[in-house]
């Protein structure tokens, strides 16, 4: 690509360089005590969002590509004895572009940390939105993300092709 930056003219100047960076993070877990929607505190098998976890950006060009990392705390918050495990994704849309599943034995107030990076190719220059999301592994268990005041983040990094 041929740019112009101060009357010179650069080629390839911008070829692998960021285009933009956004983040979002959420430090608390409002659901847990009922009294807010950042977080979530779940027992449902199905993915559901994690309050406060979503965050949109609009690439400047189809042929860029999206870094897009979290880092997701995860947490077992029922009685000492209910043993399970939980599922923790990351959705561009309705899309899955990231999915994390771990075996049993999580038992009360276990605390998990998933930290992800992905290079996603949405081929897109309009506002995409990612999201992350949890379930459980029994309806009988409920987890939370984050659990308590443990940080979370989701970060985009434009990269330009």
């Amino acid at each position: 690509a041929l740019v112009t930056l101060n009357n010179r003219s650069l080629v390839n100047a911008d070829v692998g360089t960021i285009g933009q960076v956004k983040t979002v993070k959420i430090n608390s877990n409002a659901t847990e005590s009922g009294s807010g929607s950042q977080g979530v505190k779940t027992n449902s098998t199905s993915y559901v969002d994690v309050g406060g976890l979503t965050l949109a950006i609009t690439p400047s060009a189809t042929s860029s590509t999206i870094l897009a990392m979290y880092h997701a705390q995860h947490s077992n918050t029922d009685a000492g004895t209910d043993v399970s495990w939980s599922q923790i994704r990351m959705l561009r849309g309705s899309t899955t572009v990231s999915e994390s599943t771990r075996a049993a034995g999580y038992m009360k107030l276990n605390h998990d940390m998933w930290s992800m990076s992905i290079i996603d190719s949405p081929s897109t220059v309009s506002e995409i939105t990612y999201k992350i999301q949890l379930a459980s592994g029994s309806a009988d268990v409920h987890f939370s993300c984050p659990h308590f005041v443990n940080e979370c983040s989701i970060t985009l990094m434009e990269i330009l092709a």
